[in-house]
């Protein structure tokens, strides 16, 4: 009988010193939940400051301009600060701003890396050229056509310096990304595109030939056709071609040497 009560007390206080190691456990995962969620807090409001901030990357605005548009000054949060959110207001106010990224130091400097837009065509709007990124972004307004860059005239919407072109139609942005991708299939250096009348497309290539394309139909192989008829005729020649006609079971292009200025 000794024996068995010796054996109870025994297991009694194996269970309860499991029971104290449980809870001294317990509590101190609590406190260094605790001591965790008070560093995360300060980490996102004292800890951690701004102390200087640096602009790279950027040759069209000077660091001054970038810091003034950015948001971010002094004092702000350096963990908390958002690539994000900075990208969006400088795209608005700096529209050749392309993407930022940030360098973090925790001694408290930040580095605004900037990479900019380039110019890739521009589109016709009420005889004002508003050029534009590769992803149409709309970089800034000309009064004069740009050199160099292809001109599209187009049914768009009021053009906004930093925001996205709106085309009038779907119909319409399709044309205009069929024509760019069948020109550089081609191998032709388009000067204008007019895509405002849908039966009757034209452009101007080469800075010597004027194209008549009428309807966007088979536009790819209208397109090859006059790469074609390009290459045959002599270097010095200005004219016209007419495509509007071309259909698959009748490929006749019409040549017409004249002056185009």
């Amino acid at each position: 009988m000794k024996k068995t009560e010796d054996e109870f007390i025994r297991k009694r206080k194996a269970r309860q010193r499991k029971l104290r190691k449980r809870r001294r456990r317990r509590l101190l995962i609590g406190l260094l939940f605790g001591a965790l969620l008070v560093f995360c807090v300060l980490a996102v409001t004292v800890l951690f400051p701004i102390k200087s901030i640096k602009v790279t990357g950027s040759k069209r605005y000077d660091e001054q301009t970038v810091l003034a548009a950015s948001g971010l000054k002094a004092g702000d949060n350096i963990i908390i600060a958002s690539e994000k959110s900075c990208t969006k207001r400088l795209r608005q106010v700096l529209p050749y701003v392309k993407s930022v990224s940030f360098g973090r130091s925790l001694s408290g400097q930040l580095t605004i890396r900037i990479t900019e837009e380039k110019e890739a065509r521009a589109y016709l709007w009420n005889d004002k050229y508003y050029l534009v990124s590769e992803e149409n972004h709309i970089l800034r307004q000309a009064e004069e056509a740009p050199q160099g860059l292809l001109v599209i005239a187009a049914n768009i919407k009021k053009p906004v310096v930093g925001e996205e072109i709106i085309f009038s139609s779907e119909k319409t942005e399709s044309a205009i990304e069929d024509i760019l991708a069948s020109v550089k299939e081609n191998g032709l250096k388009p000067d204008m595109v007019d895509l405002r009348q849908e039966v009757s497309l034209s452009l101007k290539t080469e800075g010597r030939f004027l194209v008549k394309l009428g309807t966007g139909n088979y536009l790819n192989e209208k397109l090859k056709h006059l790469a074609a008829m390009v290459k045959t005729i002599e270097s010095d020649k200005t004219g016209s071609i007419d495509l509007s006609m071309w259909e698959p079971d009748d490929t006749q292009g019409i040549w017409v040497e004249k002056s185009i200025e």
